[in-house]
């Protein structure tokens, strides 16, 4: 049975996911907090079991990107049997901020 590759995430990426649940539970409910991270559990899990499911990001050279919602975009590489996840991004940010 295949169990995935291994999924690392960044410092910028962990960051990222901390400030959303920051304004999650400044602005919403912690309820908004659990529904986020489960999402983003079950698309980390996704993108583990089969990488190449999403596209290449023409914002960032070398990397693929998954649209959890309207509001944030996963941007991972993968190397080897590893996946980096290396940005969870707010995409009401400048785009620039990526690079």
């Amino acid at each position: 049975m295949n169990t995935g590759f291994n999924v690392v995430w960044t410092e910028e990426a962990a960051r990222n996911v901390d400030s959303v649940i920051d304004y999650l539970q400044e602005n919403w409910s912690q309820r908004e907090v659990q529904r986020f991270l489960g999402k983003l559990r079950e698309r980390v899990w996704l993108i583990s079991q089969n990488p190449e499911l999403f596209p290449e990001s023409k914002v960032v050279q070398n990397t693929r990107r998954s649209v959890l919602s309207k509001q944030i975009t996963i941007y991972y590489r993968v190397e080897s049997l590893q996946i980096e996840i290396l940005h969870v991004f707010d995409t009401r940010q400048n785009p620039h901020k990526l690079k």
